[in-house]
């Protein structure tokens, strides 16, 4: 037994640690807020799963129908509901999954180029920590349609001061990583 695990003992030194590149990183229920009228921003929301062995980090988000795109948290304060950018990234922890839903940790895009008319598909692209892009599929839907869970951003109560919503197509299918860094 003990020559057994000697003899794996080189092996295992010598070979490269994982790389948090070769983890697969795939996004459902990419859902985006569609607007009315004169709205110039908007959430979007979705599922992140991790396979790989070391966290990554959601660091940024583009959009070409948003002139600026956040990555925000929310939280209660003195019976109001807030938003502000989350600090730092949305973390995806090894093995496990983030989620961006209405309420919570979410996309904010701002400055929108024209309205996000339900039933639309847009393109997204998520920048991580590790170098990696993924670009995803965004299905832009009805407020009572996202994520089973309505949440109006423009609603009173809400407080927008200090900021200046992934991915599937309509069968819900994943998107994995896409290109590296």
């Amino acid at each position: 037994m003990r020559l057994w695990v000697f003899a794996l003992l080189p092996a295992m030194l010598l070979a490269p640690p994982a790389a948090a590149g070769d983890a697969a990183i795939s996004v459902h229920q990419a859902e985006i807020r569609a607007t009315a009228g004169a709205m110039t921003a908007t959430g979007g929301y979705a599922r992140i799963l991790h396979s790989g062995h070391v966290d990554v980090t959601l660091v940024r988000v583009d959009a070409d129908f948003a002139a600026k795109t956040e990555i925000h948290t929310m939280f209660a304060e003195d019976g109001v509901m807030k938003m502000r950018p989350l600090e730092g990234g949305l973390v995806i922890p090894a093995h496990g999954e983030a989620l961006m839903k209405p309420g919570g940790n979410h996309l904010m895009f701002m400055g929108l180029t024209g309205a996000m008319k339900s039933g639309a598909m847009q393109h997204i692209t998520l920048h991580f920590d590790d170098g990696h892009t993924l670009l995803v599929m965004a299905k832009v839907k009805k407020p009572a349609d996202i994520g089973g869970v309505a949440h109006d951003h423009s609603a009173e109560g809400h407080d927008h001061s200090g900021t200046g919503h992934d991915h599937s197509d309509a069968s819900g299918d994943a998107m994995k990583m896409g290109s590296g860094g």
